[in-house]
């Protein structure tokens, strides 16, 4: 994957967990439609990082979208578009791996059950070299995540908390 988003940091960053990550992102619509951005931040071992979900939200009055844990933004594109991004995300790790995925929306909200997954990408942030392994297709545990927490929601509606 890589070729419907990218992102201007190559795929090793040095970054300490509390600053601001600057960087661009280019989004590539694959057709006619409504896109937004979901982040996620892993283990060197590609484990997912419990809690660490995000979505780029646009800053109303402002250039750049940051990372919201409540809201993500959305991008109405036209087959083909390309629309540039600046961002500034806060994150609470280092030595971590972070995933951005690409979702088509097929509804009214974003759901990762009903929307298409159109390209993610990855990038190392690291204090000391932790590399992601080479022509790892990421998408996969973003699906595994979602179940995770699909099962945790579903366990606390049983128990009744």
């Amino acid at each position: 994957m890589g070729t419907n988003l990218s992102l201007d940091l190559g795929s090793l960053v040095n970054y300490v967990a509390g600053e601001i990550l600057e960087c661009k992102i280019t989004l590539k619509a694959t057709e006619d439609g409504t896109y937004y951005l979901i982040g996620a931040l892993y283990t060197a071992n590609l484990e997912y990082i419990s809690g660490s979900l995000f979505g780029a939200l646009k800053v109303a009055g402002e250039a750049y979208a940051i990372n919201s844990t409540v809201e993500t933004s959305t991008w109405d594109l036209e087959e083909d578009d390309e629309e540039e991004q600046d961002c500034k995300f806060t994150l609470n790790r280092t030595n971590t791996i972070l995933g951005l995925f690409l979702y088509r929306l097929e509804n009214e909200v974003p759901s990762f059950d009903d929307d298409t997954l159109v390209d993610s990408i990855t990038v190392s942030l690291v204090g000391t070299a932790v590399e992601a392994p080479g022509g790892f297709d990421i998408s996969a545990l973003m699906m595994m995540m979602v179940v995770v927490g699909m099962m945790g929601m579903m366990m606390k509606q049983v128990s009744g908390k």
